[in-house]
C-alpha cells in the first residue's frame, strides 16, 4: 500500500512539472522526485517481486520481475536465470486469470517444468493431464501441502467430490495440523455431497473466520430455515467477507474481486431463499415467480467477470442453494438445478474446458433436463468433429421426435408452455440447418428446406429468418453470372424478405440485415432491365413494408450508407429512399442532421437539391409544425454555413497565431448557445436495447447528451501546411470540448471510417471472445461539410508517440536525427539488394537506438495495477487496429498519426488519408502491412508479440473474416459517393484515353468509352473483399500466386512482415522505422 501511494504521487507530481511554468516550484519539484526515486530504487527488485508474489499482489511482482528480466537481456539473451524467471512470470499471469499472458510466456520457454505443465493444463481447462502431473508430484514429495490442494483443485473442478472427500480424510488422517489449509475443500465437498453433518463438525471445531466457513455457516442457517439464525448468518458472512475490500480500498476491486465475488453468492443465497420460501407458502403461480427468480439470476450472472472460473464458482453455489432449499414433491427445483448444469457446460464449452463441459452435461442429463442433448452435439462440435456432431443431434432430434412437424409430440410437462417448446424445437432444426450447410455434404434444396421448416415453425424469431436469409444470399453468391438476373432475382426477393422480417423482429442480427438488405435493394434498383420486372415491385414493397413497420433507429445504424445513395437513378426507388432518410430526420434530429450536412453542402448539384428538397419538407411539415424539428432544422443550416466560413477562412502568411471568434465570425458566436447536440462519437452512435427491454420504447441516444452553449473566444492556427483551426465549444454539461477544423481535406474517409470502426465495436462487444478480452477501437467524432472540409473531434489526454519517444531519447542523450543516418539511407535507397538494406539499416540506426517506450508506461503509470491493465490495453488496442488497417490498406502510420491515452494506454489512429494501399504507390512504396517497430514490440512487455498481441490479432481477423458482408456493405458508400482524388484520378485516366483514343481515330480504331468513377472505386475496393476472404499474396513479388490461408497463419505472415527488417529499412526515412 505504501510503495503503491509512492508511485501515485510520482505520476502525480512528474504530471504537474510537466504543465508547471514557475522554475522555482519546477525545481522544488524535481528535487522532491529525485529523493523518492532514489529510495524507490534502492529497494532490491528481486526481493520485492518475491514478496509480492507471496501477498498476492501480482501485478506487482510481475512489474518487477519484468525489469529484473530486461536487466538480465540486457546482459545476454542466454542468461542461466532467465527461464527461472519467465516460470515466474508464467505463474503470475496463471494467478491473473490471464491465458493470452501465459501463452506469450510458453514460448519463451524451451523445457517447461513440470508445474509450467501443470498451469498450462488447469488454464486450459485439462483437469485429467493435471490430476496427472499433482500424481506425480506427490510420488515424490508426498509431505508438501501445496501439492495436495492442487491434486484437490483438480478433483473439484473435475467434479469428484467423494473422491476428494476420501483424499482429504486420508490426508488429515497422517497430518492432523492441515485442517485449516484443508478445511475449504472439506467443506466444499460435503455440502456439494449433501453430507451437513460433516459440515456442521467441521464449523464446530474451527474458530478460524475465513469465507468458507462464513458461507459454511450461512448454508447450515439456511437449511435449518430458522430466520433468526439466517440474519445472524448473513451479518457474520459479510463481516467476514467486507473485511478485504474495506481492506484493499477503492483504487483495488481488482485485488479484492475474490471478497467481492464470495459477497455476491452470500446474496444470491439470501435472494434465492426468500423467493423458494414464498414459493412454498403458496399453490399457483409457481412457474411465473420462477421465472422472474431465473431473470434476476441471469442478469447477476451477466455482472460478473466473463470468465469460467468466476461464473462456474456462482453456477455451483446456485446448485447448492436449490438442493438445500428444495421444496418437497416437487420436481420444479430438481430442473433448475440441471438447467444450472447445463449452464456450467455451455461456459466451460466457450472457455475450451471440454472435460469440465463433459462432466457438467453428464450431471445436466442425469437430471433430465430439457434439451441437454444439444449441448452435448454442439461440445461434440466444438472438439474437432462436427460430422458426428450433425449425426448425433439427428438421432436425438429422431429419438425425441423433433423431426416431425407437429409440437404436441414432444413430452410436455408443467412448466413449459406451447411457446417455449416451439421455440427449443426452432433452436434445435436451426442448429441442424447450419450444420448441413456447414458441411458441404446435403443438396442446396434439402438445406434450403430445412431452413424454411424453421422459419414457418417459428415465425416471429429473428434467427430463424435472418438465417434463411443468409443462406438464399450464400446460394446467389454461388450462382453463374447468367444465372443472376433470372434465379438470382427470386433468391434475392427471398433474401430481402427474410432480412426485412428479422429487422422487424429483433436487433441481435442488426449490423448484417439492414446493411445488406440496403446494397441489394439499391444496387438492384440501378439496373435498368431489373428494375422493370415483377419481382423487383414485389422487392420495393418489401422494402417499403420493411421502412414503415420496423423502428427507425434500426435504420439509423446504415444512415450513412442511405445517405450516400441520395442520387440514385431509379424513380420509384429514390422514392422509398427519400421517406426513409426523412423519416430518420424527423425522428432522430440532433444526431441525423450532422450526418447530412454534407449532403446540403455537396458540389454535387443534384445530390445538394436532393437534400434541400427533403429538409424542405420537413421543416413545412404540418404535422411537425409543433415540435422542435423544424427549428433544429433551421439552426443546423446556420452552424453548417457558419462553420464552412470558417474552414474556408483565409489566412495568407498572418503572422498572428489566433484568430478571435467575435470579430472574425460574430455571426458563429451568436449561433453558440444552441438546441443542437455537440457532435461527439458517442452522442452520434447508437445503441441498441437490451434483451429485457421492449424496442418500441428504445432510446438509442443519451437524453443528456451535452448541446452547444457558446464558443470560445480564441481560435487557434495549427502550424502545418493546410493551417487547421482548432475551436473550443463550451458544452451544457460544463464541460469544453475542442475540434480541428480543417480546410482542403476530404474528410469523408474519416467519417466512413469512424463508422466502419463503430461497426467493428459493436461485433467486437457481440462476440465472446473478443468481449472477455475487452477489445475495442477508440472512435471520435468526424463532421463533413463538404467534398472539402470539415470537422474532427480533438481527443482530449493523447500524446503522439513520437515525441513521447523522441523525450525518452533525449533523456538518453541520442540524437533524433544526423548526417550520417541521411547518408545511410542513401545508401539503403541505392542498393537492390534486402539482405544489404538490412545489415546495413541494423548495423548504423538501430544500433544507435535502443528499444525504450516500455520507460513510458512505467513512469506514465508508476502504480502496479494501472501500469498492468494500460499496457494489456495497450496490445490489444494496438493489435485491433493493426489487423483493420491492414485490411484497408491504411499507410501513412508514421508516429504523429498514432496517439496515446495517457490515462488508459489506449492506441489511437489518426489521419485515413492514406487507405486502399495508397501508400504502396508512394515514390518511396511502403512496404509493411502497419506498424509494429521495435519500440511499440518493446511496450508490449518482455513477451513481444507473443502472447497477449498475437492472440487479440487472431480474434480481431477471425471476427473480420466471418462480417464481410456487413463490413463490405458499411464500406459500399465510397462506390456511390465516391472521393475527391479519385474524381482527380479519373480526370487523369480520361486525359490519357483521350490522348490515346486521338492516336487511334488516327488509326481509325473504335474509340474507347472514359473512366467509370465507379469503377475505379469497386477497384480500390476489391481488395479489401479479398482480404476479409482470407485471399492474400505473401511476398510482393510478381510470380508468387494469391492464396485463401487461415487466420492464425495470415496474421503470423503480416507480423513477419510488420517486423521484417529489410522492410523496415526500405521505408522512407520520414516513416522514422528506427522509432
Amino acid at each position: 500500500m505504501l510503495l503503491d501511494h509512492l508511485n501515485r504521487w510520482l505520476r502525480k507530481i512528474r504530471q504537474q512539472v510537466t504543465k508547471e511554468s514557475n522554475p522555482r516550484h519546477v525545481s522544488e519539484a524535481q528535487e522532491n522526485l529525485v529523493r523518492v526515486d532514489s529510495v524507490l530504487s534502492n529497494i532490491n527488485q528481486d526481493l520485492l517481486a518475491k514478496a509480492a508474489l507471496q501477498c498476492k499482489a501480482y501485478a506487482l511482482s510481475l512489474m518487477n520481475f519484468e525489469s529484473r528480466i530486461v536487466e538480465l537481456q540486457q546482459r545476454s539473451s542466454n542468461h542461466h536465470d532467465l527461464p527461472t524467471y519467465y516460470e515466474h512470470l508464467h505463474e503470475i499471469y496463471a494467478h491473473l486469470d490471464e491465458p493470452d499472458g501465459m501463452e506469450g510466456v510458453s514460448t519463451m520457454i524451451l523445457s517447461p517444468s513440470l508445474e509450467h505443465q501443470i498451469r498450462h493444463h488447469e488454464s486450459s481447462g485439462h483437469w485429467t493431464s493435471a490430476q496427472s502431473c499433482w500424481e506425480v508430484r506427490l510420488q515424490q514429495f508426498p509431505d508438501n501441502v501445496d501439492y495436495h490442494l492442487g491434486l484437490l483443485r483438480c478433483l473439484r473442478n473435475l467434479g469428484h467430490y467423494d473422491t476428494l472427500r476420501t483424499h482429504v480424510r486420508g490426508v488429515l488422517t497422517r497430518n492432523s495440523d492441515w485442517q485449516p489449509a484443508l478445511a475449504s475443500f472439506q467443506i466444499e465437498s460435503a455440502w456439494m455431497v449433501g453430507a451437513w453433518e460433516d459440515v456442521q463438525n467441521i464449523v464446530d471445531s474451527t474458530d478460524v473466520a475465513t469465507a468458507q466457513i462464513a458461507i459454511a455457516r450461512l448454508l447450515l442457517a439456511l437449511r435449518s430455515r430458522d430466520s433468526t439464525a439466517i440474519t445472524i448468518a448473513l451479518d457474520g458472512a459479510r463481516m467476514v467477507l467486507g473485511g478485504p475490500i474495506a481492506a484493499a480500498g477503492v483504487n483495488n476491486y481488482r485485488r479484492s474481486y475474490e471478497a467481492m465475488l464470495d459477497l455476491h453468492l452470500t446474496h444470491e443465497l439470501e435472494t434465492i431463499y426468500n423467493a423458494i420460501s414464498s414459493l412454498s407458502q403458496q399453490s399457483t403461480g409457481i412457474n411465473s415467480a420462477l421465472m422472474r427468480l431465473s431473470e434476476i439470476l441471469s442478469s447477476r450472472l451477466d455482472s460478473t467477470l466473463p470468465t469460467f472460473r468466476t461464473r462456474e464458482s456462482v453456477l455451483s453455489m446456485r446448485r447448492t442453494a436449490f438442493a438445500l432449499i428444495n421444496i418437497p414433491g416437487s420436481q420444479v427445483l430438481k430442473r433448475e438445478i440441471g438447467r444450472s448444469w447445463l449452464a456450467s457446460a455451455k461456459i466451460a464449452r466457450k472457455a475450451g474446458q471440454w472435460q469440465t463441459a463433459y462432466s457438467a452435461m453428464l450431471q445436466s442429463q442425469q437430471n433430465k433436463t430439457r434439451y441437454s442433448f444439444m449441448e452435448s452435439a454442439k461440445l461434440v462440435k466444438a472438439m474437432g468433429d462436427p460430422l458426428h456432431a450433425l449425426q448425433q443431434l439427428e438421432n436425438s432430434m429422431q429419438l425425441h421426435n423433433l423431426l416431425e412437424d407437429e409440437v404436441n409430440v414432444v413430452d410436455l410437462t408443467n412448466d413449459d408452455n406451447e411457446e417455449n417448446l416451439k421455440k427449443m424445437k426452432a433452436k434445435v432444426r436451426l442448429a441442424r440447418a447450419r450444420w448441413m450447410n456447414e458441411s458441404e455434404r446435403f443438396d442446396a434444396r434439402m438445406v434450403l428446406k430445412t431452413f424454411t421448416n424453421v422459419a414457418i415453425l417459428m415465425p416471429n424469431w429473428e434467427s430463424g429468418q435472418y438465417y434463411l436469409g443468409q443462406f438464399q444470399d450464400e446460394c446467389y453468391k454461388n450462382l453463374p453470372i447468367a444465372e443472376r438476373s433470372s434465379r438470382g432475382l427470386k433468391m434475392n426477393l427471398s433474401t430481402i424478405r427474410a432480412y426485412a422480417e428479422a429487422i422487424n423482429l429483433g436487433t441481435k442480427y442488426i449490423y448484417q440485415t439492414v446493411p445488406r438488405l440496403l446494397t441489394l435493394w439499391l444496387d438492384l434498383g440501378e439496373d435498368a432491365k431489373v428494375a422493370e420486372t415483377d419481382t423487383f415491385r414485389l422487392i420495393n414493397q418489401a422494402v417499403s413494408g420493411a421502412i414503415k413497420n420496423s423502428p427507425t433507429y434500426k435504420w439509423f445504424t446504415a444512415f450513412p450508407q442511405i445517405v450516400s445513395r441520395i442520387g440514385h437513378s431509379n424513380p420509384e426507388v429514390y422514392k422509398q429512399l427519400a421517406r426513409l432518410i426523412a423519416k430518420v430526420i424527423q425522428s432522430y434530429p440532433n444526431q441525423a442532421l450532422w450526418l447530412f450536412a454534407a449532403v446540403i453542402k455537396s458540389k454535387k448539384r443534384e445530390r445538394s437539391q436532393r437534400g434541400s428538397l427533403i429538409l424542405e419538407r420537413i421543416r413545412n411539415n404540418p404535422s411537425l409544425a409543433q415540435s422542435s424539428v423544424p427549428k433544429l432544422v433551421g439552426q443546423s443550416l446556420d452552424m453548417t454555413n457558419e462553420l464552412l466560413e470558417l474552414c474556408n477562412f483565409h489566412t495568407p502568411n498572418i503572422e498572428r497565431k489566433k484568430l478571435t471568434m467575435t470579430r472574425d465570425f460574430p455571426r458563429l458566436a451568436n449561433l453558440g448557445k444552441s438546441n443542437l447536440i455537440i457532435p461527439l462519437q458517442e452522442s452520434l452512435t447508437a445503441s441498441l436495447p437490451p434483451v429485457t427491454c421492449s424496442e418500441s420504447v428504445h432510446q438509442p441516444f443519451p437524453s443528456n447528451a451535452p448541446t452547444f452553449a457558446g464558443f470560445a473566444e480564441e481560435i487557434e492556427i495549427m502550424h502545418s501546411l493546410a493551417k487547421p483551426r482548432k475551436i473550443t465549444i463550451h458544452g451544457s454539461d460544463g464541460q469544453t470540448y475542442m475540434f480541428l477544423g480543417k480546410p482542403k481535406d476530404d474528410l469523408r474517409k474519416d467519417a466512413r471510417l469512424m463508422d466502419f470502426n463503430a461497426i467493428i465495436n459493436k461485433l467486437l462487444i457481440a462476440n465472446s471472445e473478443s468481449r472477455r478480452r475487452q477489445l475495442h477501437i477508440r472512435t471520435y467524432g468526424v463532421v463533413t461539410l463538404n467534398e472539402e472540409c470539415g470537422f474532427i473531434q480533438w481527443v482530449p489526454h493523447t500524446r503522439p508517440v513520437r515525441p513521447i519517444i523522441v523525450n525518452l531519447y533525449n533523456n538518453r542523450h541520442i540524437p533524433g536525427w544526423g548526417a550520417e543516418m541521411a547518408d545511410v539511407f542513401t545508401r539503403i535507397k541505392g542498393t537492390n539488394d534486402g539482405n544489404k538494406a538490412a545489415d546495413l539499416f541494423t548495423k548504423k540506426i538501430l544500433s544507435l537506438f535502443p528499444p525504450v517506450f516500455h520507460e513510458w508506461f512505467i513512469e506514465t503509470f508508476p502504480e502496479p495495477t494501472a501500469w498492468l491493465a494500460s499496457r494489456l490495453t495497450y496490445a490489444r488496442t494496438t493489435a485491433v487496429m493493426s489487423m483493420v488497417g491492414f485490411i484497408l490498406g491504411l499507410g501513412d502510420r508514421h508516429c504523429e498519426n498514432i496517439l496515446l491515452d495517457e490515462n488508459t494506454g489506449d492506441l489511437i489512429h489518426v489521419d485515413f488519408n492514406c487507405l486502399f494501399e495508397k501508400g504502396k504507390t508512394f515514390e518511396t512504396p511502403e512496404r509493411v502491412p502497419f506498424r509494429l517497430t521495435q519500440n511499440l514490440v518493446d511496450a508490449l512487455g518482455v513477451t513481444g508479440v507473443e502472447g497477449v498481441f498475437r492472440t487479440a490479432c487472431e480474434v480481431t481477423m477471425q471476427l473480420l473474416r466471418d462480417n464481410k458482408d456487413s463490413l463490405m456493405s458499411v464500406l459500399d458508400a465510397f462506390v456511390h459517393d465516391p472521393l475527391v482524388e479519385w474524381e482527380e484520378e479519373k480526370m487523369k485516366l480520361d486525359r490519357k484515353q483521350q490522348h490515346a483514343n486521338a492516336t487511334d481515330a488516327q488509326r481509325k480504331n473504335a474509340v474507347k468509352p472514359a473512366t467509370d468513377l465507379r469503377s475505379l472505386a469497386k477497384n480500390s475496393l476489391k481488395g479489401i473483399e479479398k482480404k476479409l476472404r482470407g485471399h492474400y499474396r505473401p511476398t510482393p513479388e510478381k510470380h508468387a500466386y494469391e492464396k485463401e490461408v487461415s487466420t492464425s497463419n495470415l496474421v503470423q505472415l503480416l507480423v513477419q512482415e510488420a517486423t521484417d527488417i529489410a522492410n523496415l529499412a526500405r521505408m522512407y526515412p520520414g516513416w522514422a522505422s528506427w522509432h
